[in-house]
């Protein structure tokens, strides 16, 4: 059973999307040849363009690990983040795949603000269950911790 995990910390000012998506980098994520300074750089400018509030949220970091039972692949896990895109199409996102012992962690980060009208994203409990739902095709059962 899958486990997807919403990390609590608040991310905000201008290095927040540079501080994750850097993090994620250096530590072996496999990024799918997106340059991650490029995608903190755009994530920075929309969020500049829209936020008057330099402590708002500017970004959220979610987490779905897989164990090797639920037998995800390359091909399952490209078509999970194409729905998970398609389910916040309003806003940008990066995903990385970190490759473990026990299985695949799949890392989602996705930009506080619309790049079409900059409406401010709120991610609950609710939403994360919304999204599990949407995902049923490629997520194997899956629950939020």
């Amino acid at each position: 059973m899958a486990i997807l995990t919403r990390i609590n910390n608040i991310y905000t000012g201008e290095t927040a999307y540079f501080n994750v998506l850097n993090y994620i980098a250096n530590n072996g994520f496999f990024l799918g040849g997106v340059v991650h300074q490029l995608a903190a750089a755009q994530m920075q400018a929309v969020e500049t363009e829209y936020n008057d509030d330099p402590n708002a949220n500017v970004l959220h970091r979610l987490v779905f690990k897989f164990r090797k039972s639920d037998r995800m692949n390359e091909q399952v896990i490209g078509m999970l983040c194409n729905r998970i895109a398609s389910f916040y199409a309003k806003y940008q996102d990066v995903f990385a795949v970190e490759k473990e012992e026990k299985g695949i962690e799949l890392h989602v980060v996705i930009n506080a603000f619309s790049f079409v009208d900059g409406e401010v994203l709120h991610i609950d409990e609710t939403g994360l269950q919304k999204l599990i739902l949407f995902c049923v095709p490629f997520l194997p059962r899956c629950t939020i911790k």
